[in-house]
């Protein structure tokens, strides 16, 4: 029997679909018990293909409703009108702003005598109010009076405890963690965040949109509803950081089984393979202890990578790179002849021209100690454009970067590596990325602490 003719069979208004159902009714789940294996496998396969089906239709209609606004926005678009790409703009700015303003006032004026929902909670002892005071965000130091609204958007102030952690373009980040450290909460955080916001939150919300859209004297269309839980977000810079989200659309994950990056790149371009494995063990440390990370964990941590980095097989730490031109040529410049950038003389002496791409003076190097090494020209190729290599910084006296083509290293002739600038390179900078996001101090490459003074 075919999943069609399977499915024929079954009354499925027997079931309430709902995305947000934590679990079967008790009705659902009898009348599963009457069906054999098959065909409940038959009403699984069924329900995820009308979600991956609605899903696609939602996706679409997004992507459909984003062109429409980009088009409008743009100048070569033969019905351009900015006009209606700003008011699309800031009207979206307007609602966040607004809803963003809605959750603070919930959380520091009305949660703490929230009796109804304290209830709901289970909460018997005393919630104590969320402290709303500014301080000053670069100094940490105390701000008393009022916060203007240029001074909130330009960052110059933020919340001493903030319950709106971020606002994005069509989303509000809700910090949990103050109400549940003013109410002593001991059950599960997860737990907690669904109650809140489908008891309190969403409904919350509806209302205030209700109201917000009455001014306009339109129906409202608009709606806030709990979208993922994220049980830590890394903020690198505006309109970028990293989720560790352990719920979002009915679909629960496993810690650290879901680490979702927004406008960054979790490894960048080009990384050798040990550094994208290294800094990904990096973020799965901080988000694995988001509360108790700290400088010194971290740095004894990253010395143990430097440690295993000197005795990994050199294919694996150093970055790729492309050759796409090697030759210097005479051009005119001002009436005079120069070289151009490139490779002068790379056999009885190493010469290179002014303004020369570092990898191609790297495949010079490489190139100038073959040949100084006649025995093993039959050996090794020389490097010419359009050959892939490896680089790596070295020490030498002729220049400071070194290269081989890729899967043929060279140990007769290649210099030493600089693996204090490698590591610093390829995996010490990536962590002084996510350090500075989280405002530790960063490491040299001594993989030394440093501490700004003022």
């Amino acid at each position: 029997m075919n999943l069609h003719i399977r499915c024929m069979e079954i009354n499925f208004e027997i079931f309430e679909f709902d995305r947000n159902k934590d679990e079967l009714s008790e009705k659902e789940i009898q009348y599963l018990d009457t069906l054999d294996v098959k065909t409940v496998q038959a009403i699984i396969d069924h329900c995820t293909n009308k979600y991956n089906y609605y899903n696609a239709i939602q996706t679409g209609l997004k992507l459909i409703l984003n062109s429409i606004y980009g088009a409008f926005g743009n100048e070569y678009f033969v019905c351009s009108t900015k006009d209606i790409a700003g008011a699309i703009t800031a009207m979206g700015r307007d609602v966040v702003k607004y809803m963003d303003n809605i959750n603070e006032t919930y959380w520091y004026e009305y949660w703490h005598e929230d009796y109804e929902l304290h209830e709901h909670l289970g909460i018997t002892g005393d919630v104590k109010p969320i402290d709303s005071s500014w301080i000053h965000r670069l100094s940490k130091t105390d701000h008393e009076g009022e916060v203007s609204q240029t001074e909130m958007e330009d960052g110059e102030y933020q919340r001493k405890v903030p319950v709106s952690n971020y606002v994005d373009t069509d989303s509000l980040f809700v910090g949990f963690n103050p109400a549940m450290q003013s109410c002593d909460w001991q059950g599960d955080e997860q737990e907690f965040v669904w109650k809140v916001s489908k008891f309190r939150l969403e409904k919350l919300f509806k209302t205030k949109l209700k109201n917000y859209a009455k001014k306009y004297h339109v129906e409202n269309i608009q709606d806030f509803e709990l979208e993922n839980i994220n049980e830590s977000i890394l903020f690198v810079t505006k309109k970028k950081y990293i989720k560790h989200t352990i719920w979002e659309d009915g679909r629960q994950y496993d810690r650290l089984a879901n680490i979702v990056p927004k406008g960054v790149d979790l490894i960048k371009k080009g990384t050798p393979k040990f550094a994208r494995e290294k800094v990904m063990d990096i973020i799965n440390y901080l988000f694995d202890n988001p509360k108790t990370y700290n400088i010194k964990d971290l740095l004894k941590f990253v010395r143990d990578l430097k440690k295993e980095f000197e005795m990994t097989n050199i294919n694996d730490i150093c970055p790729g790179a492309n050759i796409n031109a090697y030759w210097s040529s005479k051009i005119m410049v001002d009436g005079q002849i120069i070289d151009a950038p490139g490779i002068v003389e790379d056999k009885e002496t190493l010469k290179v021209a002014k303004g020369t791409y570092y990898t191609v003076k790297a495949a010079g190097l490489y190139n100038h100690l073959l040949y100084q090494h006649p025995e093993l020209v039959n050996t090794y190729q020389i490097i010419k454009p359009g050959v892939k290599v490896k680089i790596y910084p070295c020490i030498h006296d002729l220049n400071d970067k070194f290269c081989y083509i890729l899967g043929s290293f060279t140990p007769e002739f290649a210099p030493p590596v600089d693996y204090d600038e490698l590591f610093q390179k390829t995996v010490a900078e990536q962590v002084n990325y996510y350090l500075e996001a989280l405002e530790l101090p960063k490491l040299n490459k001594r993989l030394k602490i440093i501490v700004s003074l003022f």
